[in-house]
């Protein structure tokens, strides 16, 4: 979680000022200056507290650790949303230990909220513990969608 706000840091840092962005693979996969130097808070912090872990990170790469615990760091998940001002994108880190994800952190720095899970003690959002709900009946939920995926947004049976 202190990883993940420290680079929250940095990338709030790089949002209100010129931004330097470069194409990896192809023109919709980007890297700005804010990735690079947020990864690389990230990878600080989890470096101090536990130096004999690997890392697998997006703009780095990877580097050996022990051999059973590995983070897997994203510093900007939503780099496109990121350069074009349209703030909703994240810092996603996780935990595998010996091959398994044990720990997820999503962080949101727009809104400065923080959720993480942890295998067999639940999922939070800023310290409040997340449920699945049971519904009664499938027309008294929400569903959401994504405009352009064909799913339609609004209430089930609602048509909007």
């Amino acid at each position: 979680m202190r990883a993940a706000r420290a680079a929250a840091t940095v990338i709030r840092r790089h949002r209100s000022g010129s931004l330097a962005v470069d194409c990896k693979s192809n023109r919709a996969d980007l890297v700005t200056q804010a990735d690079r130097e947020a990864e690389r808070r990230i990878r600080a912090v989890i470096g101090r507290a536990f130096p004999r872990h690997g890392v697998l990170a997006e703009e780095s790469g990877a580097s050996a650790g022990d051999g059973r615990h590995r983070w897997l760091i994203d510093p900007i998940d939503g780099t496109i949303n990121y350069v074009a001002g349209f703030y909703y994108y994240c810092t996603s880190i996780a935990l595998e230990i010996g091959g398994r994800t044990e720990v997820g952190v999503i962080y949101d720095p727009e809104r400065r909220e923080l959720f993480w899970a942890r295998r067999g003690h639940g999922a939070y959002a800023d310290g409040r513990r997340l449920r699945v709900t049971t519904l009664g009946s499938p027309g008294s939920g929400t569903t959401l969608g994504s405009p352009g995926s064909g799913t339609t947004l609004g209430s089930p049976g609602s048509g909007t």
